[in-house]
C-alpha cells in the first residue's frame, strides 16, 4: 500500500499592492493566509525593501508523505513571496514536467514568486530549483494541491482533463473561431521570451492540428 499523502492546503488571498503598483496573482481564492515560517523565509529572499509596501507573502500548501496524521513539521511548504508585481501583456509561465504554471503577473525579484521551504532541513528553493533537484514529492504541487497552480499540457479548455473537448478546442483555435476573451489563456512566455502554448500537446513548439490529432490518439490509447 502506498504511503498516504497527507496534505494541508492553507491559504492565500492576493489582492493589491499599494504605492501605485497593483499586483494580481494567478491564484484567486479567499481564505486566511498562514505565516508560520515567514521569519525563516522572508529575510533570505531580499523582498523587504525600504520604501516599498509590505512584501507579498503566502504559505499556500503543506506536504507530508506519511501514513500517519500530518506531523507538526511538513516535508515541505509551497510559499508565494515577492516584493512587487507587474502585469504583463501575456501570461507568464514555465514548464514543469507535464504542467505549465501560469501567472498573470511578473513578480520581483523572483519570476514566478514561488518557493519551496523544507522546515526539517531549513532549506529554501525556488519552485524551479526544487523541481530540478528534485525535492521528494514535489510533483504534488501540481497534482494534489487543490487549487491547481498549473495546467496540464494539452488541457486547452482548462477543465483539468485531457479529452476530445481539448482536441475540438485546438481545432477551433487554429481556425480562428475562438476569441481570446472566450477561452483560458493558452499562450505563455518566460521572462518575455520562449513563447509556448498549453495546447502544444506533441511538444513541437507549435499549436496546430497535429496537437488535436495527437490528443485523439492519446485518448484512443495509440502512440502519438
Amino acid at each position: 500500500m502506498k504511503p498516504a499523502r497527507k496534505i494541508i492546503s492553507v491559504v492565500l488571498a492576493i489582492a493589491l499592492i499599494a504605492a501605485g503598483v497593483m499586483s494580481v496573482s494567478a491564484f484567486d481564492i479567499h481564505v486566511p493566509r498562514e505565516e508560520k515560517y515567514r521569519d525563516s523565509i522572508v529575510p533570505r529572499l531580499g523582498i523587504e525593501i525600504e520604501g516599498y509596501p509590505e512584501p507579498i507573502y503566502y504559505e499556500l500548501f503543506e506536504y507530508s508523505n506519511s501514513e500517519e496524521e500530518p506531523s507538526a513539521t511538513p516535508d515541505y511548504v509551497l510559499v508565494f513571496a515577492a516584493s512587487a508585481g507587474l502585469t504583463p501583456t501575456v501570461c507568464e509561465g514555465d514548464i514543469f514536467g507535464d504542467y505549465v504554471f501560469f501567472s498573470y503577473s511578473i513578480f520581483e525579484p523572483y519570476h514566478l514568486g514561488l518557493h519551496i521551504y523544507l522546515p526539517g532541513e531549513d532549506k529554501l528553493y525556488t519552485l524551479r530549483e526544487a523541481w530540478d533537484l528534485p525535492v521528494e514529492g514535489i510533483e504534488a504541487v501540481f497534482t494534489e494541491y487543490e487549487e491547481n497552480i498549473g495546467r496540464r499540457i494539452g488541457d486547452a479548455n482548462g477543465d483539468n482533463e485531457i479529452n476530445i473537448k481539448d482536441a475540438t478546442e485546438i481545432q477551433k483555435r487554429v481556425a480562428g473561431l475562438l476569441g481570446t476573451e472566450e477561452v483560458p489563456c493558452d499562450t505563455y512566455c518566460y521572462n518575455g521570451k520562449q513563447k509556448g502554448y498549453v495546447s502544444d500537446f506533441n511538444r513541437d513548439g507549435e499549436r496546430n492540428v497535429k496537437d488535436a490529432t495527437a490528443i485523439q490518439k492519446y485518448i484512443a490509447g495509440l502512440e502519438y
